[in-house]
């Protein structure tokens, strides 16, 4: 438990700060080394000892990882394809890198958002616009969205008129819009930006948003309406007949958790109507 409330702590805030001076001492090295290269002038021969001993022995292993690079990716799918943990960390690196246009990175795989986002806004405004008489009408709805989900509702709802919107009250679990999203791309997700989703919404559309210490991608929300903490692991020791500790969910199962469901009833109750369900046949 420690380690993942530590872990938390560390992404959210140290990662950005972290990368970016790592970032700004390889862009260094690599302005000296292309200034060298471009100098024309050759190496001085030098005995190998002192502090180039330590030099070299890094150069040696920087061409061994070279030379072994296409066999750690080849190991590396082969463990994506058995391992569930593995495919998970690179389905999120996947997620993030295929979310923006392709104008952002040519040549990456082609967007996914460019559809889901507006096949989700179809499915809401269908459903929010529906006739008085129509039996599948409700008077509000509740988006939900989970990690990159959530940034995906984030854009749904930025782009939906105000009308459609006041009566869609959003839930975010495992979010990553303030801790990183909102500071990587603050133009789209920043300070300036969320607020937007409920400082022009009346009752009862709102934005709840779910967290845990032990989550590492998931945080506080200080745009939306409530900020709920979900209790990770439910407990330190077995109970109840247990043999096992009560898992570590950590960044998976928010819906299944206690606060989720009472959340969902509250919001429900708001809402007036009942909730639509997944359509049959509809993956």
């Amino acid at each position: 438990v420690s380690t993942y409330r530590a872990l938390h702590r560390l992404v959210g805030e140290h990662a950005i700060s972290l990368v970016g001076r790592y970032s700004v001492f390889g862009a260094a090295l690599a302005v000296v080394g292309c200034a060298a290269a471009l100098s024309h002038t050759r190496p001085h021969p030098i005995t190998v000892s002192g502090w180039h001993v330590a030099v070299k022995a890094v150069a040696d292993v920087g061409d061994s990882l070279l030379g072994w690079l296409p066999v750690a990716a080849a190991a590396l799918g082969l463990l994506v394809y058995r391992n569930e943990t593995a495919r998970r960390s690179v389905g999120v690196i996947w997620d993030i890198a295929t979310f923006w246009p392709r104008a952002a990175h040519p040549l990456a795989p082609p967007c996914y958002a460019e559809r889901a986002v507006p096949e989700l806004q179809t499915r809401a405004a269908g459903l929010l616009a529906l006739d008085d008489h129509d039996p599948r009408r409700v008077d509000g709805l509740i988006l939900s969205g989970h990690s990159q989900g959530a940034v995906i509702c984030t854009a749904v709802l930025l782009q939906l008129p105000v009308r459609w919107r006041r009566r869609i009250w959003f839930f975010s679990y495992g979010c990553q819009l303030t801790r990183l999203y909102g500071r990587v791309f603050p133009a789209y997700f920043g300070p300036d930006r969320l607020p937007v989703l409920t400082g022009r919404r009346t009752a009862p559309a709102g934005w709840t948003n779910f967290w845990r210490a032990t989550d590492p991608l998931g945080w506080p929300v200080d745009a939306g309406e409530r900020d709920v903490p979900v209790r990770d692991p439910e407990a330190l020791h077995p109970s109840d007949g247990e043999v096992c500790d009560p898992p570590i969910r950590n960044h998976s199962g928010y819906p299944a958790s206690p606060e989720f469901g009472r959340e969902r009833a509250r919001v429900a109750r708001l809402l007036r109507r009942a909730v639509p369900s997944q359509r049959q046949g509809v993956g």
